[in-house]
């Protein structure tokens, strides 16, 4: 996640998604990210990196990278 002041990095594999209390949560032994449910409404692609859209349309600084 990137925003104008902060930037957390993780690299791993993603098992899977756990839902729970209007949450989707993504837990591994090193890492923990709680999203809360509608907070992204789509991705946006661009060559390996996925882009997270908040409700407002644009980008929230949540990026995913696919390994190749």
């Amino acid at each position: 996640m990137r925003t104008n002041t902060v930037r957390q990095c993780w690299s791993g594999v993603i098992k899977g998604l756990k839902p729970a209390m209007g949450f989707m949560n993504i837990m591994t032994p090193d890492f923990h990210l709680h999203l809360k449910g509608g907070t992204v409404t789509g991705w946006k692609t661009e060559a390996t990196v996925q882009h997270a859209i908040g409700v407002n349309g644009q980008r929230s600084g949540l990026t995913i990278k696919v390994k190749t």
